[in-house]
Order: structure tokens, then sequence, then C-alpha cells
């Protein structure tokens, strides 16, 4: 049994939406994160459809420790707690989603993407996924410690313990040259 498609011009699907990124980053030029710091972008959602629509953001390519996702509420709980789950729009209204990146402490340095997508409770993801790239710069932070402390051996030879802690986000390395008497000089590895 065979059947076939009625004739005339075949239409596009329309989506119930449109988006765009409004802090455009490439992957030559990505955004410079320093540790610690907080990058923020947002999401312009159009809804195109003639009914009312919801709009979820969907964030992939990376954990979720690295973002923080927020929808303005209603305007009339303006002022008031409250978390809004997705961003509500009317017919033809435009919305902003904010995404605030901030990786977590002693992410390792390099060059990151998270990918954005908006979707519609009402057909689905909007368009293609975008891009947001940054980079995290090296950032060299040394504890360190000496046990015991200096002050508890006087005029006598003792044994110390040094401790020297990588509290910054890229691999350091370290040797111990020699000195003059008892001094010692330590010297980052290139």
């Amino acid at each position: 049994m065979s059947s076939t498609l009625p004739e005339g011009p075949i239409l596009p699907m329309k989506t119930p939406g449109a988006f765009e990124v409004l802090s455009q980053t490439q992957s030559t030029q990505p955004f410079q994160l320093q540790p610690g710091d907080v990058f923020e972008v947002e999401a312009r959602v159009e809804n195109e459809s003639e009914t009312v629509d919801s709009f979820q953001l969907a964030c992939s390519n990376l954990p979720t420790e690295f973002y923080t996702v927020s929808y303005p509420g209603p305007p009339e709980l303006l002022g008031i707690l409250s978390v809004t789950e997705a961003l509500e729009l009317q017919p033809g209204e435009q919305g902003t989603i904010e995404i605030a990146i901030h990786p977590p402490p002693h992410t390792p340095a390099g060059n990151y993407c998270l990918l954005l997508s908006v979707v519609s409770a009402q057909g689905g993801e909007l368009g293609r996924p975008e891009a947001v790239h940054f980079h995290l710069p090296s950032a060299q932070q040394l504890a360190v410690s000496l046990s015991p402390p200096l002050g508890n051996v006087r005029d006598q030879p003792g044994k110390f313990q040094l401790r020297l802690q990588n509290q910054g986000n890229s691999v350091t390395s370290f040797s111990m040259l020699r000195g003059v008497g008892n001094n010692r000089t330590f010297a980052p590895i290139a």
C-alpha cells in the first residue's frame, strides 16, 4: 500500500521563537576570565508564536558548578523573592535570560566553551546552540610553611620540614638550589 503526499508548496517549519547571545565570543578570541571573577552573559529570547510560551535555557559542555542561570520573574513580583524556572513571554514579546559564568576555585587554566540553547515549552529548541568561549589564565599561588617554626631552635642545628602547597590553577614544579651555608633557594622549573 503506497501513500502519496498532497501536492503543493513545502512550507518551512516555523519555530515558536528566536534567541541570540548578546555577549559574543569566539574560540580564537575568548573572554579572559580571571580566577574568582564572574562573566555575565545574556541571552535575548523572542516569542514569535501566537500564544503565551515559556522558554528555558539549556547549558551543556560544562558542569553546573561553572554557571548560574537566572530568569526574570513577572513584573508584579519585582522586589519579592521568588525562584522562576523559565522565561514566560506573551506573543511578540522579548525577554532576557542571564547566565553568570563562575568556574569553581582551582579550575585548571585553559580554554573553555559553554554551549547555550533555548527550549520552548510549546515547540522545542530555538535555532542552533550558541557557544560562549572563555579562557582562564594561569594563576600561580604557593603556600609555604615551616615546621617547627624558625623561632623554636636557638643557636643549634635543627631539622625543619618545609611544606609547599600549590594553591594556583596550574601544575608548578620547583627545585631546591644549593645555597651558601644553611640557606637554600627554591626556583620554579621552566
